[in-house]
Formats: structure tokens, sequence, C-alpha cells
């Protein structure tokens, strides 16, 4: 049996969801544990104290312990995930737009304040660099290949965003709105593409958003957002879910 372990945040309870569907319907044919960093026991999973990343005693001791029990054949993660929505959900005060020049064209805002595309990069893996240290950490206490899973796509629909927004975004998405889906786009490939330039500077392997999820003005398709302006729901879990199998099994056959 091919043994699935995976670290996160809010992002993997669409993972974790679409495991325990699998599990009811009897079709769950591997081990998955997921351990949700955001659960109370870890908390604080995090902290730096006098440039030391000091990490949560109960999470080291559950983690490994889980490790050393299933005996998995590498570690995914679902680090972070909202910084595209924190940069660009709703509309900006002074509104902005960027060229993204890994596309064969970009149409942009002429009316809005155009911001360097190596600027924004420089904030997305500002905004991510708390991933790192958890990489490393993970590495000491399990010396196993990690895969990172990349964030999902914006959610579709101003509608749901306006009427399903936290307390977080709630305030400025009603006094300003929501952002143009086409900038939310550029903004989110940009935090996928900093989050592959992280990835690959620590050795880390990289799991893109299915392709199947994304509609047209490349945000998440009606049929896979979850209930709120930000998560995806569990069917799009149970993509990854599969995506990661076939990770997890050929690295269990040993196919690199």
């Amino acid at each position: 049996m091919v043994d699935i372990v995976c670290v996160g945040n809010s992002h993997l309870n669409a993972v974790r969801a679409a495991a325990e569907l699998r599990a009811r319907k009897g079709t769950l044919d591997f081990s998955f544990v997921g351990f949700q960093l955001l659960d109370e026991k870890y908390q604080p999973d995090l902290v730096v104290r006098d440039g030391e990343h000091i990490f949560n005693p109960r999470f080291d001791d559950e983690f490994q312990r889980c490790v050393r029990q299933s005996g998995p054949t590498m570690i995914f993660t679902y680090l972070g995930g909202a910084e595209h929505a924190l940069l660009a959900l709703a509309r900006s005060v002074r509104p902005f737009d960027l060229v993204d020049p890994s596309l064969p064209y970009d149409l942009i805002d002429l009316e809005s304040e155009l911001i360097p595309y190596d600027v924004m990069f420089a904030v997305c893996c500002e905004r991510i660099s708390f991933m790192p240290p958890w990489f490393r950490h993970l590495r000491d206490l399990a010396a196993l290949p990690i895969c990172q899973i990349g964030l999902p796509p914006p959610i579709a629909g101003d509608e749901h965003i306006l009427r399903r927004a936290g307390p977080i975004s709630r305030e400025r998405l009603e006094q300003h709105g929501v952002a143009p889906a086409r900038l939310r786009h550029k903004v989110w490939r940009l935090c996928l593409a900093a989050t592959r330039h992280v990835c690959d500077e620590n050795a880390v392997s990289l799991i893109d958003p299915p392709l199947v999820a994304v509609d047209a003005d490349g945000c998440l398709r009606v049929q896979y957002r979850g209930q709120d302006e930000v998560h995806a729901n569990a069917a799009y879990g149970d993509l990854l879910l599969d995506r990661m199998l076939e990770i997890a099994t050929d690295r269990q056959r040993g196919v690199q």
C-alpha cells in the first residue's frame, strides 16, 4: 500500500475531505495522513525568536511517529496558498496592473499604475518566505524528498466572492469591489512562479494545479470552488489526490 503524508495549511482541508470521502465510499486504496498546521494543538506552528526558527514540539513528535509507522517514501506539503488573494482579491485603492512576460500576449489596464513584474515577484517571494524553513525542518525530521502542491487558481464569480467572503476580506471587498478576473489570474500566476522559484532553490518538486480545474478566464471552475472566497472543494482535492498518488506510487516503484 502507498502511504501519503501531507503537511499544510488551510488548503489541505480540500485534500483531506477528498480522502475522507473516498474512505466512506470504500475506494481509498492507500493510506493518507494530513497534518493541518492550523489545528489548535500545533499552534503556534512556527515562531522566530532571535533569528532562530522554533517549531511546535507536538507537531515534531507526531510527525516523526507517523513517518516511522507508515513509512512514506516522500513528504507532500501544501503550505500557504492565499498569497494572490491577499494581493489582488479586492480592487486596490491605487489600481495596479503588471505585464506577465510568460504570456504570449498580455492586456493591461492603461488607467492603472503599472508595477514592474520583478517587483511583484519579489513581493510574492517575501510572502512565502516561511516555506524554506519548513522544507529544511521537515527534511531534518524525515530525511525524505518533498513535493509542494501549488496554490489553487483564484475563485470564479464576483457574486460568490462577495457573498462568501470571510471577515479578513469582506471589508475591503465591500469598499472597493472584486478585482478583475484578468488581474487576479495574473497575480496568481506570478505567485505560482514565485513558489516554483522557492521550491527549485530548496530542491523541492512542485505539483501544478490541474488544468482541468481552470476556466477560460484562468480562474477556478465553479464545480471546484469551496465555500469561501479562496478555497477549493473536495472535488478539487480529489484531483490533487490522484496526482499525489501517481507521484508517490512512482516513487515507491523507484521511478524518479
